[in-house]
C-alpha cells in the first residue's frame, strides 16, 4: 500500500464518521481494527513474498480479496433481502 494512503486514513476519520453516521468510538475502533489487521499480516506476507516471489504473492492476494468481496456482496444480499 502506498504510504501516502496510510497517512490519509486517520485524517479522513471525521468524514467517515459523518457519512456512516457512527459514533466517534466506533470510528476509532474501525481505524484500530484496520491497523491491527494491517500490522498482523505484515510479517506473514513478507515471508510468503520472500519464499514465492512478489509477483505470485500479489496475484494470489488480489485474487483472494476479489473472491472474498464477491462472496461478501452475495452474503449481504441474502441477509438484507
Amino acid at each position: 500500500m502506498n504510504s501516502s494512503i496510510r497517512y490519509f486514513i486517520p485524517a479522513i476519520l471525521p468524514f467517515i464518521i459523518l457519512n456512516l453516521h457512527i459514533s466517534v468510538l466506533l470510528g476509532s475502533l474501525l481505524i484500530t481494527s484496520y491497523w491491527a489487521g494491517y500490522t498482523a499480516f505484515q510479517i506473514p506476507s513478507g515471508m510468503l513474498s520472500d519464499k514465492f516471489g512478489l509477483s505470485l504473492t500479489s496475484k494470489l492476494s488480489f485474487s483472494m480479496i476479489f473472491i472474498l468481496f464477491i462472496l461478501l456482496y452475495f452474503l449481504l444480499i441474502i441477509i438484507y433481502r
